[in-house]
């Protein structure tokens, strides 16, 4: 019967990686949970208020496909700030609401799209439903794009290069002379880049973000707001770019998506006033504390650099997978690196857990490696 009715482009997509193993969570009595890719802190009061007053002031309707001009004003505003270059803006049903947009605006079949692996799970999944082909560019095991490994696999049929830095699962973050390179082979072969950039403001140890669309690069730069403000729930992020592309995506939301949640919008105004330096920090000591614990159980991770994960190395001669099965039979809720990766050689766990949660865990994974 399926085979009669389902669409042949969705033959191959599985399920996420990361929802299976979260979905298995509630089977456990007091399960150690550090699957989920989002803070641990609420929404600040102050974008909450302003979310109640959105509502009890009629906000509650569709708005302009684009998004509510203030909104779009701010977003301007802060890219201007930051000397990111753009052309037009839309608002967005969160980062994966612009990347299936982008992507449907771009890949045609048979498309070649690069994606430096390890990837957001999203990505290969949306470029096969284009009908377009993910082109893998092997990181490790630093997890940083070389540009030798990039120019290697350019070809005539090459479309565009997604950048996720800092990157989710392994936290890498890119200097500036490392993204001075990456920009180089992309001008040399003129390449697209669409910049997941939705951690850009999750980076420690006074590191600055580095984005490729200020290197003349042509860009679409994703942003959004769930991470640095708590906001996962909420589905609210930002398209930049050429006006091209921001225009077509505009016209592709018109028929999916309609627009972005209308009292989010108003309320994320708030959001530009809200320093959460506080939040970063406290976010910064549990890196440190779950590497430290990490490093001398022998699991040698490489230090993040931003975002909220650690993409830590199996025991020897295991899979991603095993590992991760024998942590749950221990209640301690992990992703398989398999899930990330065209390798099946790591685990990533979330450390914006409590401090508690984080050493329950180095525990259960001290037992696991004895």
């Amino acid at each position: 019967m399926k085979e009669k009715y389902l669409a042949q482009r969705i033959q191959g997509i599985e399920p996420s990686g990361i929802r299976k193993i979260f979905d298995r969570v509630p089977q456990a009595k007091n399960p150690i949970n550090l699957t989920m890719g989002e803070p641990d802190f609420d929404v600040p009061d102050r974008i909450k208020q302003a979310a109640r007053n959105a509502m009890d002031q009629g906000y509650n309707k569709y708005t302009p496909t684009q998004g509510i001009p203030p909104l779009r004003q701010a977003i301007a505003e802060h890219l201007r700030e930051r000397g990111f270059p753009f052309e037009e803006i839309l608002v967005t049903a969160g980062v994966s609401g612009g990347l299936v947009l982008s992507t449907l605006s771009l890949v045609n079949p048979g498309d070649e799209v690069l994606i430096p692996d390890p990837y957001f799970v999203m990505y290969k999944y949306m470029i096969r439903l284009a009908g377009g082909k993910p082109v893998f560019l092997d990181t490790y095991p630093d997890f940083k794009l070389k540009p030798e490994v990039l120019e290697k696999a350019i070809t005539p049929r090459t479309k565009f290069l997604i950048l996720n830095y800092p990157n989710n699962p392994t936290g890498a973050v890119l200097s500036a002379s490392e993204m001075d390179d990456i920009a180089e082979i992309v001008r040399k072969h003129n390449i697209f880049v669409v910049s997941d950039e939705i951690y850009d403001h999750m980076i420690y140890d006074n590191q600055d973000h580095e984005s490729i669309s200020t290197r003349d690069v042509p860009t679409l730069i994703l942003g959004g707001f769930s991470k640095t403000f708590g906001m996962t729930g909420w589905r609210l992020g930002y398209a930049a770019g050429p006006a091209w592309l921001v225009r077509q995506m505009t016209i592709m939301q018109q028929y999916s998506f309609t627009s972005a949640n209308s009292v989010a919008q108003y309320a994320t105004l708030e959001a530009f006033s809200c320093d959460m330096s506080g939040e970063m920090a406290d976010l910064a000591k549990r890196r440190d504390f779950i590497f430290a614990g990490l490093c001398e159980l022998g699991f040698e991770p490489s230090k993040p650099g931003g975002a909220l994960y650690i993409f830590a190395p199996v025991p020897e001669g295991e899979t991603g997978d095993a590992f991760v099965e024998r942590c749950i039979a221990k209640e301690l809720f992990v992703i398989p690196g398999g899930a990330f990766s065209q390798q099946d050689t790591h685990f990533r766990l979330s450390f914006a857990a409590s401090t508690e949660s984080l050493t329950r865990a180095l525990e259960v994974l001290e037992k696991l490696v004895k």
